[in-house]
């Protein structure tokens, strides 16, 4: 059996900013350092933790950066495991979105699975090239618990998936909490999800959601 630590990066600047990120590389906000390193205590202080992985843009990398350097392991960085391509939105306010793209901000967020941004990736895209990813990383660590961070939109379709749920529901599931922890266990083919959105160690660092 393999236990993969699957965690959310902290509070980015983007996210405090309220704007589309998407695949930009921008980093986290002073408040997502404070979680990263509390949520990298907490997984240090409470499982033996074999292997790191990361998405390879910085706001991830950064937030699995202190357990890196507590057990003096190294980051194998995972292309796959970014953030959903948005296309024409990447780097553009929420609120600018909203008020010019209404109709196709609307498709997108009814049906992520079948309706992405305009030159951007949906729901079903990201999946194709991020839940390999997992796999491998799972048959590739029978035995061992590994730690991987990535982003919101992949939590939300990898959820959706080892709940055995159609990707289309996917719309139904919310965005964990920056800086939270799911815990899933993959044994004999099978993603079984133990624990999700936890975050108890951030106390009074919990942030809004930021949306990628």
């Amino acid at each position: 059996m393999t236990k993969l630590l699957i965690i959310r990066h902290g509070y980015s600047v983007t996210n405090k900013a309220k704007i589309f990120t998407g695949q930009n590389d921008v980093d986290l906000a002073p408040e997502g350092y404070d979680q990263a390193e509390s949520v990298c205590r907490y997984v240090a202080e409470n499982f033996k933790v074999d292997a790191i992985y990361s998405s390879d843009l910085k706001r991830t990398v950064n937030t699995i950066a202190p357990l890196a350097k507590k057990l003096g392991l190294d980051i194998h960085t995972e292309k796959g495991i970014r953030e959903l391509d948005v296309g024409e939105w990447q780097g553009r306010a929420v609120e600018d979105v909203r008020r010019e793209n209404l109709e196709k901000l609307k498709a997108y967020s009814y049906d992520p699975a079948n309706h992405g941004c305009p030159g951007g990736e949906n729901y079903t895209d990201m999946c194709k090239r991020a839940l390999p990813v997992f796999e491998r990383i799972a048959k590739e660590n029978d035995g061992k618990t590994v730690a991987v961070a990535t982003h919101g939109g992949v939590i939300r379709i990898i959820t959706c998936i080892f709940r055995g749920l159609p990707l289309v529901e996917v719309k139904d599931i919310p965005h964990c909490p920056n800086a939270s922890l799911m815990i899933v266990s993959y044994e004999d083919g099978k993603f079984t999800i133990e624990k999700e959105s936890f975050n108890s160690y951030l106390d009074d660092q919990v942030t809004e959601k930021g949306l990628n």
